[in-house]
């Protein structure tokens, strides 16, 4: 049976504001890898009219939305089971790759029914990039 969950991260750390709103799917029957959807940043067509392309920047949040969910997985200790990022909301003034990472580690831990409150807050978060 799948699960959804959605975590918004609104935080002012060190006098910079952070944000990022992510939504996911967990399939804990599925072995494949963590992936984002293609219509992740669909909402900029929405916003921005049908021509509208995705951010140079969009790369680099799905490559931060899946480490975020693959590290959500490990400290559950699953044995298996995919995460599939269905929306990334960002704004590129306030939104780096990071905040992506840690908005995805949460909102998958809220999906793997983890209480969150147990988890990294973004103070302690560390995010290598790789």
């Amino acid at each position: 049976m799948t699960a959804s969950a959605q975590y918004k991260l609104t935080r002012v750390f060190c006098g910079v504001y952070h944000y990022a709103e992510v939504s996911v799917t967990l399939d804990p029957d599925s072995e494949t890898a963590h992936a984002t959807s293609e219509s992740a940043f669909a909402w900029l067509r929405d916003l921005y009219g049908p021509d509208a392309k995705e951010w140079a920047i969009c790369s680099d949040y799905r490559v931060a939305a899946a480490a975020g969910a693959t590290r959500a997985m490990m400290e559950a200790v699953t044995k298996g089971g995919s995460v599939l990022v269905d929306e990334i909301y960002a704004v590129v003034s306030d939104t780096t790759p990071s905040d992506v990472a840690f908005a995805t580690y949460r909102a998958t831990l809220v999906a793997l029914g983890t209480d969150p409150l147990e988890a990294l807050e973004l103070e302690d978060w560390k995010w290598s990039g790789t």
